[in-house]
């Protein structure tokens, strides 16, 4: 059974003077128990939007999000209900999510819940800094005396305070230097694991996620085009927009092909294109890309992809015919 289901969630942000803007068209996806799910795809592509509108922090226009079967609420003024203290969001700045006036036990102790607010508020915060690696020592000092790494375990002890069943970390380690992004990724692989939660790992960067995740959602143009366990997707991908993601990760292997970005930009999400909002961009689009807007569906056990060239329910067609075509202008 999934933790965590979102299930054709739909945000529009207004705008003055222009029609809303759809930032996510539609998602739907599930995080299951020791499970780390990666949301991947361009800057701009509504991966941010989906995750904060996940927890609660950003109004859906339509769609549900359920934490253990329970409909999560939208944060407000009030304190959450009890259920949904079990969904906590890790940020990309952990500067900014920190208050600067406070010490750093008592912002982690804000998660607590129960008899561990009270009277051993301050030894159950300091156990959570250590569970993230880092010295009791540091319980009474300020967010500005840490390194963005050191900042980050801080707010991932925070997250953790309140026992939650689900954390979505939205670009947590794309602030940080390559090696603290190492450290702070196998950081919260162990926790997931050792603590039994799920994971929504947001990233636009496809190397860390090859690495941490279970199984891949691909967002384009705030859609999921394709899901599948991350073995299977590093060997085919089944979506032209996958393929091109993939395709751009440089790569230490001496044989490897030099890294290619994906040819033009994403387009504007207040007016998507019609048919298949990749289709301006996708090497191998036909007439029907074109006129008619494909819908995710199961191509194959375990594998899911919203594309014309997908026969649902059917063997999948693999894309690398796109190693020998060229985009063309549309």
């Amino acid at each position: 059974m999934s933790l965590l289901e979102v299930r054709n969630v739909i945000v529009d942000y207004k705008t003055p003077g222009r029609r809303p803007v759809r930032a996510v068209a539609g998602a739907s996806l599930e995080v299951g128990s020791g499970e780390i799910v990666g949301l991947v795809g361009e800057s701009g592509c509504g991966k941010s939007t989906l995750g904060r509108g996940i927890v609660g922090l950003q109004k859906l226009t339509s769609g549900e999000v359920t934490l253990n079967g329970v409909p999560v609420s939208p944060v407000g003024r009030r304190a959450r209900p009890r259920a949904d203290l079990g969904l906590q969001m890790v940020f990309q700045d952990p500067y900014s999510s920190l208050n600067p006036r406070r010490r750093i036990w008592r912002q982690v102790a804000d998660g607590l819940t129960g008899a561990e607010a009270d009277s051993s508020a301050r030894k159950v915060a300091i156990e959570l800094l250590e569970s993230v690696g880092l010295s009791a020592a540091i319980a009474d000092r300020y967010p500005h005396e840490f390194s963005g790494g050191q900042r980050q375990r801080i707010a991932i002890a925070r997250a953790l305070a309140p026992k939650p069943s689900v954390i979505v970390a939205d670009e947590a380690v794309s602030a940080l230097d390559a090696s603290t992004q190492a450290q702070i990724a196998n950081l919260l692989v162990d926790l997931t694991r050792e603590r039994g939660m799920g994971l929504l790992f947001i990233s636009h960067d496809l190397s860390v996620v090859q690495h941490i995740a279970d199984k891949v959602a691909v967002m384009y143009l705030g859609r999921i085009v394709e899901t599948a366990p991350t073995v299977k997707l590093w060997e085919s991908r089944l979506h032209p927009y996958t393929d091109a993601l993939v395709r751009a990760i440089p790569s230490l292997e001496p044989d490897a092909s030099a890294p290619v970005a994906p040819e033009g930009e994403v387009p504007d999400p207040a007016a998507p294109p019609t048919g298949c909002r990749f289709h301006p961009r996708c090497p191998v689009a036909m007439d029907r890309c074109r006129t008619e807007d494909p819908s995710l569906v199961i191509v194959e056990d375990s594998r899911a992809a919203a594309c014309w060239h997908q026969p649902a329910g059917g063997p999948a067609v693999r894309l690398e015919l796109l190693e020998t075509r060229t985009l063309e202008p549309r």
